[in-house]
């Protein structure tokens, strides 16, 4: 993790869900851009003073970021979407490229993978991996705001 990263992470004046979709937002154009990944970012049924345990979003911001980095190392996307959608008290977080696909079950799984599924269960969540029929890949993480509420 950049420092820059734990800094944020840490800063509890940085606690709202819109501080985490502000952080996710700016590293999607950081990110994304460069490769000329044309991407469409959307927020549905969010509450953006929802407040966040520095646990929780420091761990949905690093399966963020691993996902949109497996993207443009792996995937030879053109499009991203990324959505997220809140439900009663969970977070729901997909998104989904345009690129060549896998199978999680043929590959053997790196770091990124297997630290994404650990984030996620760290914090109360779910993570799935959903190859597309021809292309692309969809990741979907459903997580509690907080894990004890």
């Amino acid at each position: 993790m950049k420092m820059r990263d734990v800094i944020w992470s840490l800063d509890s004046t940085k606690d709202h869900v819109q501080d985490l979709i502000d952080r996710m937002k700016a590293y999607t154009l950081e990110a994304l851009v460069p490769f000329d990944i044309v991407h469409r970012f959307e927020t549905i049924d969010i509450d953006p003073l929802q407040k966040l345990t520095v646990d929780t979003r420091q761990n949905i911001y690093l399966i963020f970021k691993e996902a949109i980095n497996n993207i443009i190392k792996h995937a030879q996307a053109t499009t991203v979407d990324i959505k997220l959608e809140g439900k009663k008290n969970m977070m729901v977080m997909t998104i989904t490229d345009n690129g060549k696909g896998f199978s999680p079950s043929v590959v053997v799984k790196g770091h990124g993978l297997g630290n994404m599924e650990k984030r996620a269960s760290r914090i109360g969540g779910k993570l799935e991996i959903l190859p597309g029929k021809k292309e692309g890949t969809t990741i979907i993480l459903v997580s509690p705001f907080n894990k004890n509420g």
